[in-house]
């Protein structure tokens, strides 16, 4: 018998076999009476009472480990059967929890949310695993999918990846990250630093934007090496801003498809040294003040605007739009490209063109 939280009373009474009452953070009063049989109570009501009369009463530490993943793994568990991606959302509220899910169900995607923190993850799923863990210190990560995200949002996590491809992130540092040798891809995130990023995947990929970052293999640290970036799991959109004099790359890790939306690059006062975008989605650069040296753009769709004037401008995308706002900009469309806009200042003019795409459209504005 499991109580939603919430409930004011909560009441099991128990005459033959094996009974099983869970109450979590929320309900009120619960109330076991075993006339009878074998009784567990794993209680954090506010208040608990219960009595043992000719049954026999069990402590939270004599339930059978396999009874608590069958009660963990029902509770949280929701499908959305009408979905064509056939997904299933585990969430323990409170934290605490051991979430598990096998692939003994026909849904191929999982989502496992942890908003209080402290919880165990283990997932093992035919084509993805997300796990996020809100309220961090989730003692342990475990996902074998052909794709998972693990992140950790308050920091102090350990997350193990056993999936062909895997992203692992830790927003508030101080995460311990490990991709086993299964893997062929691996992208390890942390930007707040101090983690420890151990991959032996095929292919691996470290970011570490503060910098005090440890490679476990070579108990060597890396340096910061990315602007900040800042990602929403909700819009599914990334945003990294490029300060003046200086040099930002977006370097891909997107292409799991998790932020498969947009990806922003601004340089909001403009003279950045250098602004490289990879993506296998779509990216716009913003150059607000004019005057950045190199705008780059490899991506399925990119978009570069020049707010100012004097920027070069470079594109290999499938589908490019250029615009330089006051002329003066050098712009180039390479032959990879499939369509290709771009459009100077009539009255600055001094803009440099060149398109090498299949399709080409200049537009004097």
């Amino acid at each position: 018998m499991t109580c939603l939280s919430g409930t004011e009373n909560c009441n099991q009474r128990c005459k033959t076999g094996k009974c099983l009452m869970y109450c979590p953070r929320g309900v009120k009063m619960c109330r076991q009476t075993c006339e009878g049989g074998k009784c567990t109570m794993i209680c954090n009501a506010e208040k608990c009472t219960r009595s043992c009369n000719e049954g026999k009463c069990l402590n939270k530490t004599e339930i059978d480990s396999q009874q608590e993943v069958s009660r963990s793994r029902s509770q949280y568990l929701t499908c959305n059967k009408e979905s064509d991606e056939q997904t299933c959302v585990q969430r323990c509220p409170q934290g605490n929890c051991n979430i598990n899910h096998d692939s003994y169900t026909p849904y191929g995607s999982l989502l496992q949310l942890c908003p209080g923190g402290n919880c165990n993850f283990e997932c093992r799923t035919p084509l993805k695993c997300t796990q996020v863990c809100i309220g961090g210190s989730c003692k342990e990560y475990f996902c074998n999918s052909k794709l998972c995200l693990q992140e950790c949002v308050a920091g102090r996590c350990n997350m193990v990846c056993k999936a062909e491809e895997c992203l692992q992130i830790c927003r508030g540092g101080n995460c311990n990250m490990n991709c086993l040798s299964t893997a062929k891809e691996c992208s390890q995130w942390c930007p707040a630093g101090n983690c420890i990023l151990g991959c032996n995947a095929k292919r691996c990929r470290r970011f570490c934007d503060q910098g005090r970052c440890v490679i476990s293999e070579s108990a060597q640290r890396i340096d910061g090496i990315l602007r900040t970036i800042r990602c929403s799991t909700a819009t599914r959109e990334c945003h990294q801003k490029c300060p003046p004099n200086r040099s930002c790359a977006f370097l891909g890790w997107v292409h799991f498809g998790f932020f498969h939306r947009a990806t922003h690059q601004i340089c909001s006062h403009g003279d950045c040294r250098s602004m490289h975008c990879i993506t296998s989605n779509n990216c716009t650069q913003t150059c607000h003040g004019g005057a950045c040296n190199s705008m780059v753009c490899n991506s399925d769709s990119c978009i570069q605007y020049c707010g100012g004037a004097n920027c070069n401008m470079e594109c290999n995308a499938a589908s490019c739009t250029q615009t330089c706002r006051w002329g003066g900009c050098k712009m180039k469309c390479t032959e990879n490209v499939k369509t290709c806009t771009q459009s100077c200042n009539s009255q600055a003019s001094n803009c440099h063109t060149l398109c090498l795409a299949k399709s080409c459209i200049l537009t004097l504005s």
